[in-house]
């Protein structure tokens, strides 16, 4: 604007300037107003902010001390132009999508026709290429919503308005939106073995976010895998990937599902179950020929490999019926199926064996039919106080003490003392036990054919008809060892002298033995009654323990009579004071141990086997007299009430209701021992009278 001044009138100039408003009215001071330094004179001022395309009227004004005058009023017109937009804003971001505001602040003096907003993934937003929203004008304030945006993507957007004369532009904005656990598939699997299999999967999509680890959750059975189960990983990110799962077990169900992890967490495929079917295989056994001494052949043929590799084929053997691959006595003829042909190689003479071919693939191993065998010769048998044999033939063994090499003397004879089935059954001389010679500081016995379950005592004796020594034959098949809990040991599956290890059988009874004394009486022919087991012997009265008879000497000449206790400290051996000896038995095997080859009387007390195995009350059965109680492998063991001689005489009593079974372990003048009743009760560190006569079940050495 411009304007003069022309005189002051005499009066100082205090202020001039402009005076301007919209439209065609007359501008005073009270309206807008721009002021200009100086006095008189020509002066000039420019005003800005005003509308496009509009009128506005003006005027010069100058003020002294006698007024305002003002100078002639004139219009002008302010041309159109673009329109303006205020600051964006960016909200309500998702994965896909985002919600965008802006508002016309200025029409540019034209009529808005669109607005609208341009995004890219490029900072500059070229219009050209940027995707665009838009909508016809309707108000100032305007918000569209972008709904086709990637998943974790940077992003650019500004807001336009257009009138006629063009486009006008906010400033850009940065946004990105937001992220999600992968996607990812599972495909399936492929059987590479019967062992193996190949798993397969697809990681579809980071969803934004670059993949950290990918592979397969799978865990035994039905059921959903997780992180937590057991898992495969897979080298990559994107795409197709497999893993190999290993070490499996035939005819099992797995579970499996590919997984894939972002920073936004894990995802899983669909859940997928396999099976690998594997059969046992078939394998017979080859008959038994070239039998020796110390050798036989044998063999089988593997005929059909069950849906697996055969990994090992042989043939196993062992002096008790049905071995296992468990036996150190076996071959190892290769893999495959087909025949092939075993040496069997240091066994024993005169020893009766079984044999029968295996085959092992993934699903376990299978057995031939079993081959019985003898080999030729006679039968030796380790030194002890007892001999398991398990087949009709001829044996020897040498005439030592127990387990020692100490000779009994010289052996003018060897006779039968007596013979029993351990049933109500009465045997006749030589049922179990045909001949006995007694050469060379040796004793040789046949065993009956056909052979039968039982017991016997060989005894020995010098010229005079006075018993050296006496050895209990035990008639039975192998007994196997069974593992207690806490390492505590590993016994016997059945008592000292018992044909059978199951519950309910008179059979498991077994023998009973006074304290420290190698040689046993008869347990009962009844799992409920004190009815003693019929034998080929009219058993002697028992004697009362004194200086004579109470002595070891006594017990070893007189293997048949009960010795009753003597009252200074109530055990058969007979010492005259109120002390005892406690070397008969002891942890060290001694030579008056009654157990076999490998085998001992248990400890007992507070560190003995069964306190050591948690042995405690458990519930008692009626039906079959006795109690099974838990222990490592197998899961149970069977212990039979098989009662007590009595040491005030040694009559049976309890059979049926009380369980009572010796250890090594001394207590005072009494020893610990095993106890247990018909309530349930049980006392793994009970003690009692050394001349009763309990029960034995031998721990391995």
């Amino acid at each position: 604007l411009s304007g003069t001044v022309a005189t002051d009138n005499g009066a100082a100039i205090t202020e001039r300037g402009f005076v301007w408003l919209k439209g065609t009215d007359a501008p005073t001071t009270s309206s807008n107003k721009v002021k200009v330094e100086g006095a008189t004179g020509d002066f000039t001022a420019t005003i800005s902010g005003l509308d496009p395309n509009k009128k506005y009227s003006f005027r010069t004004y100058a003020i002294n001390s006698m007024g305002t005058a003002y100078g002639d009023i004139m219009t002008f017109n302010t041309v159109a132009g673009l329109p303006d937009l205020s600051a964006m804003k960016v909200s309500s971001i998702t994965t896909t999508s985002a919600t965008f505001t802006c508002t016309v602040t200025n029409h540019g003096g034209e009529t808005v026709s669109e607005v609208g907003f341009y995004y890219s993934k490029e900072e500059s937003v070229d219009v050209e290429t940027a995707q665009k929203i838009s909508e016809v004008y309707s108000s100032d304030a305007f918000t569209l919503k972008a709904d086709d945006l990637e998943i974790g993507q940077n992003y650019y957007v500004k807001a336009y308005v257009k009138n006629s004369v063009g486009e006008a532009y906010s400033a850009v904005l940065a946004f990105k939106t937001t992220s999600t656990a992968p996607s990812v598939s599972t495909i399936g699997y492929t059987k590479l073995s019967a062992t193996s299999a190949e798993l397969s999967g697809q990681v579809l999509d980071d969803n934004g976010e670059n993949i950290t680890e990918r592979g397969f959750v799978w865990l035994k059975g039905e059921g959903t895998p997780t992180t937590s189960s057991s898992k495969l990983t897979a080298d990559g990110t994107m795409g197709a990937f497999t893993a190999t799962l290993t070490d499996l077990l035939p005819n099992q169900v797995y579970s499996f599902r590919a997984y894939a992890i972002n920073s936004k967490g894990t995802s899983y495929g669909e859940v997928m179950t396999f099976e690998i079917q594997v059969d046992l295989p078939t394998v017979t056994t080859n008959e038994v020929t070239n039998i020796t001494d110390y050798g036989a052949v044998s063999g089988g043929n593997v005929t059909v490999d069950g849906g697996g590799d055969i990994l090992a084929k042989g043939v196993v053997w062992s002096k008790s019926k049905n071995p296992t691959i468990d036996s150190m006595s076996k071959t190892d003829e290769g893999i495959g199926t087909g025949s092939f042909t075993s040496i069997l190689s240091e066994l024993v003479p005169g020893t009766t064996y079984y044999v029968r071919a295996y085959a092992t693939n993934a699903a376990g191993t299978s057995y031939g039919e079993e081959k019985e065998f003898r080999t030729t010769g006679v039968a030796p048998l380790d030194a002890a106080n007892c001999f398991i044999v398990s087949a009709s033939g001829i044996y020897f063994f040498e005439t030592v003490k127990g387990n020692s090499s100490e000779s009994v003397g010289d052996v003018a004879s060897a006779e039968v003392l007596w013979e029993s089935f351990g049933t109500s059954e009465t045997p006749s001389v030589g049922s179990l036990i045909t001949s006995v010679l007694s050469e060379s500081g040796s004793i040789f016995f046949e065993v009956a054919d056909p052979y039968r379950e039982g017991n016997a005592v060989i005894a020995a004796k010098d010229a005079n008809g006075t018993i050296l020594w006496s050895w209990h034959i035990w008639l039975t098949d192998e007994p196997e060892g069974q593992v207690y809990y806490n390492n505590a040991g590993t016994m016997m599956d059945r008592n000292l002298g018992a044909t059978s290890a199951t519950p309910g059988d008179v059979g498991a009874l077994g023998l009973l033995y006074q304290w420290g004394r190698k040689d046993p009486f008869l347990g009962s022919s009844s799992i409920s009654s004190n009815t003693v087991a019929k034998s080929t012997l009219t058993w002697p009265s028992a004697v009362s323990s004194n200086s004579s008879n109470g002595t070891i000497s006594y017990a070893t000449e007189h293997p048949t009579i009960f010795i009753k206790y003597n009252s200074n400290n109530y055990d058969w051996y007979y010492t005259g004071s109120s002390s005892t000896d406690n070397t008969r038995w002891q942890s060290s095997k001694t030579i008056y141990d009654p157990c076999p080859s490998g085998w001992r009387v248990p400890d007992g007390g507070d560190n003995g086997i069964w306190k050591v195995a948690g042995f405690s009350s458990t519930t008692y059965d009626d039906t079959n007299k006795g109690m099974s109680f838990s222990i490592s492998s197998p899961s149970t063991t069977w212990y039979p009430a098989s009662g007590y001689r009595d040491y005030d005489g040694g009559a049976l009593n309890y059979v049926g209701s009380f369980g009572s079974y010796w250890s090594v372990t001394p207590y005072g003048s009494s020893a610990y021992y095993l106890r247990f009743n018909y309530n349930g009760n049980v006392s793994p560190s009970n003690s009692s009278l050394r001349a009763n006569g309990f029960g034995v079940r031998c721990v391995q050495e």
